[in-house]
Parts: C-alpha cells; sequence; structure tokens
C-alpha cells in the first residue's frame, strides 16, 4: 500500500505527500520492494532538486525586479532644499 501511495505521490509531485510517506516509510520484506522504493526515492529527490532549483531562480528574478523598481522610486527631496 505504501508503494503505491508513494508512486502516486511522485508521479502527481505532491511535495507534502512525499515529505509525509517519507517519514512513515515502512520495511520492506522482499527485495522487489526495496528496489521499487529506491527508484522511487530517487525518482523523488531529482524531482525535489529540480523544484529546488527552479525556486532559486525564481527568487533571484524577484530580488532583480525588487531592486529594479526601488532604483526607479523618485528621490525625495533633501530638507536642505534651497529655492532662488
Amino acid at each position: 500500500m505504501w508503494l503505491n501511495n508513494f508512486k502516486i505521490a511522485v508521479i502527481e509531485k505532491n511535495i507534502d505527500s512525499i515529505k509525509s510517506l517519507l517519514e512513515e516509510m515502512p520495511e520492506f520484506k522482499d527485495l522487489n520492494s526495496m528496489k521499487e522504493a529506491i527508484y522511487l526515492i530517487k525518482e523523488a529527490a531529482a524531482f525535489l532538486q529540480e523544484k529546488k532549483s527552479s525556486m532559486s531562480l525564481e527568487m533571484q528574478q524577484i530580488r532583480k525586479n525588487m531592486d529594479f523598481l526601488n532604483s526607479t522610486n523618485s528621490k525625495s527631496k533633501s530638507s536642505f532644499d534651497i529655492k532662488s
């Protein structure tokens, strides 16, 4: 049952389900189940690494956008503004 639920979580790329299933991973009785679990865990790890890289790039872009917006704000006049 755990393997089927984990397969579904990996296919759906459901991070919360993957995390909770990894926290309650059972002991496997046969070699085939172990091999299948290892394969699925590697797939989940690859997906999570890809997601991490994607999030990092998105955060960098947001920072660049914020810097740009902050640099284009009109500068406030200083309090020592002398008019002639």
